[in-house]
């Protein structure tokens, strides 16, 4: 090669794939034109991934709780920028953009690259995603009362007690004579025959008790979900600290071809997740003492149409 242009112009040949490259010879390890086809296009001469560290921070951190999203902004701050956390409830996303656009000291805005991000990714709890599953389903009184067993201290209204009891001797009655009870240690069942349109349940004791149509379960939806505590006559909030949040349940039944069958639905348990999720949301606003936008984060700033090239490879 006779000048360090040119090799700097079959560097980009090979890289970009275009068979005609401009290059100002006076300064050949910055910028070029390529043209192919009548279309033009910037390609970029850059040594950054040869350097010991990056010209500026860039990417996304995810974390899972508030705590630690507040902690991730606080270490990460720009010295130039206020990050700006944006809050996007529908899809429970709330996303801190360190290097958003700014207001200079003349109110002007200073456009950033938005493209250093923290991120907060609420993660599902099993006992939360167990009950998810068997919404809306109806499945054996077996399956149904193991179901009640596992997840029994989640269960808050009836006792657990009670609504074990219940999953394992319901008793259904429907005009064509049917009933239902066994035990789980022995997966034993008995039918007897039995009238009207009814459900109840026999205690050990032998009392017959009403089924009741709705169960109350507390549970906490996302890994570090919490709130803060009530103080007693007082407008001000409590310490901050692990939390269950409650939700109601129908119980369902049907007897079909002679065998009965157990469910409920949750009722809006969308409104349970949104309350945890606001909860978050009012955590962060304490620890980083900033503002909270009810909006989705704006997308990266748009990047040149540009092939970056890295010297020296």
């Amino acid at each position: 090669m006779d000048t360090e242009a040119e090799a700097v112009a079959e560097l980009v040949v090979d890289a970009a794939g275009v068979s005609q490259v401009e290059i100002d010879p006076t300064d050949p390890a910055t910028v070029a034109v390529v043209r192919t086809n009548e279309l033009e296009r910037w390609v970029e001469i850059d040594g950054e991934a040869h350097g010991y560290e990056p010209r500026r921070s860039a990417g996304k951190i995810t974390v899972t709780d508030a705590d630690s999203f507040a902690k991730a902004i606080e270490q990460r701050r720009l010295g130039p920028y206020t990050p700006v956390i944006y809050s996007d409830e529908r899809n429970l996303k709330l996303v801190a953009v360190l290097n958003d656009d700014q207001q200079d000291g003349d109110d002007n805005t200073v456009t950033g690259w938005r493209d250093y991000r923290i991120e907060l990714d609420l993660a599902q709890t099993p006992e939360w995603e167990s009950w998810k599953g068997l919404d809306r389903k109806m499945v054996a009184q077996l399956q149904f009362a193991e179901h009640i067993e596992l997840n029994t201290d989640d269960v808050v209204e009836p006792s657990s007690a009670e609504m074990l009891e219940i999953a394992q001797n319901f008793q259904a009655r429907r005009g064509g004579e049917f009933r239902s009870g066994l035990r789980l240690a022995t997966g034993n069942v008995q039918f007897l025959d039995v009238v009207d349109n009814e459900a109840t349940t026999t205690t050990a004791a032998g009392t017959s008790v009403q089924v009741p149509e709705l169960f109350t379960i507390a549970l906490a939806p996302f890994y570090g979900a919490g709130r803060y505590a009530t103080v007693e006559g007082s407008d001000e909030p409590g310490e901050w600290g692990p939390a269950r949040f409650s939700l109601q349940a129908r119980l369902r039944w049907r007897i079909t071809s002679g065998k009965l069958e157990l469910g409920y639905h949750l009722v809006r348990p969308d409104d349970m997740v949104r309350t945890a999720y606001l909860a978050f949301v009012e955590r962060v606003k304490e620890l980083t003492e900033l503002d909270v936008l009810a909006a989705p984060a704006p997308p990266i700033s748009d990047v040149p149409n540009t092939v970056k090239v890295h010297a020296g490879r």
